[in-house]
């Protein structure tokens, strides 16, 4: 028996033949075929290149499989912001990273982990997002009117503030810039932290602060009202480097 016979038995008739129409076999004239013979006869069909799947080809049919599934899970909102996103890549990130996603992952995900990894993924999004969103170090250098080589020594300095983007680029909020200057007081907040990434400088400045009457230190700034915000930074760098 062939792998033909195995997979297409209704090969032996046709209803459109010349010569008439011929009956189906039957279900008794379908041979029976363990598993053992069935395994056989696919490695036979698919060759070497069946047998010689690397992790990569593995790992390939697991994602497909499962973004597939997420696809199909999710909202045409959620599908067309990730669509707006510049490239296939960025659109993929795009979608996984999104809220409405971080919870889908966290029910379909066997490991705790991936759930927890998708909501800091999309907690992140949401930060990158916000307040106008980020700019590149060429653009900030445009807005402040300075070569992009001193933003990047700002940068490194901390008198900007900027996230690490997955190229291996720097992404700075735009909130930190106002009608060609940095915010007032924001240098000075920025050295008043200690111990503390760029994402946690980030999260802190959009993020509602208990020293500020549950106000966000970034709208603090906005109003002027500078010397609260650097205590609370400095506490935020204290209990960091602790």
């Amino acid at each position: 028996m062939t792998f033909d016979d195995l997979v297409s038995p209704e090969k032996r008739y046709s209803r459109g033949s010349r010569r008439g129409t011929e009956q189906a076999p039957r279900q008794a004239d379908v041979p029976e075929i363990s598993d053992a013979d069935l395994q056989r006869l696919l490695d036979e069909e698919l060759g070497q290149e069946g047998r010689e799947r690397t992790p990569r080809d593995v790992l390939r049919d697991k994602a497909t499989a499962a973004i597939v599934r997420l696809v199909d899970k999710a909202s045409e909102q959620a599908a067309l912001e990730a669509l707006a996103a510049p490239d296939d890549v960025s659109s993929l990130v795009s979608f996984l990273a999104s809220s409405e996603m971080a919870r889908v992952l966290a029910t379909e995900a066997r490991d705790p982990l991936a759930g927890a990894i998708a909501r800091g993924t999309a907690q992140r999004k949401s930060l990158v997002d916000a307040e106008g969103g980020t700019a590149s170090a060429q653009e900030i250098a445009d807005l402040l009117g300075i070569t992009r080589q001193a933003v990047d020594k700002r940068r490194r300095k901390g008198a900007l503030l900027a996230v690490p983007s997955g190229s291996n680029d720097w992404r700075y909020p735009r909130w930190q810039i106002l009608e060609g200057h940095v915010l007032p007081g924001f240098e000075r907040v920025m050295a008043a932290f200690e111990a503390t990434g760029p994402w946690t400088r980030l999260h802190f400045f959009l993020s509602a602060n208990e020293r500020l009457a549950d106000q966000r230190p970034l709208d603090a700034l906005r109003l002027a009202d500078i010397e609260p915000v650097i205590e609370a930074a400095a506490a935020l760098g204290e209990h960091g480097a602790s």
